[in-house]
């Protein structure tokens, strides 16, 4: 383990904080050279593989069901005719 390392896990443990080491490779695929965003956008995702959040912000599975919202009654609304 480099130096650097040793030190920042010595501080971060003082503080009662834990370093998590993550592979920063891949955190700029998808932007452009011109991007200026560019490293901000790279380190907010190697920050986000070390709490071991997804790329993605979202799950990308489809829908188990779909229900059609004039079908849901939520409590206070007026029974629509027929109901209740």
């Amino acid at each position: 383990m480099g130096k650097f390392l040793q030190l920042l896990e010595y501080k971060a443990g003082r503080a009662g904080v834990r370093v998590v080491k993550v592979r920063p490779r891949g955190s700029s695929e998808e932007l452009s050279y011109e991007n200026r965003l560019k490293d901000w956008i790279s380190a907010c995702r190697i920050k986000m593989r070390g709490w071991g959040s997804p790329d993605s912000p979202a799950e990308m599975k489809p829908l188990l069901a779909f229900v059609v919202a004039s079908l849901i009654v939520e409590a206070g609304s007026p029974h629509p005719s027929g109901v209740g």
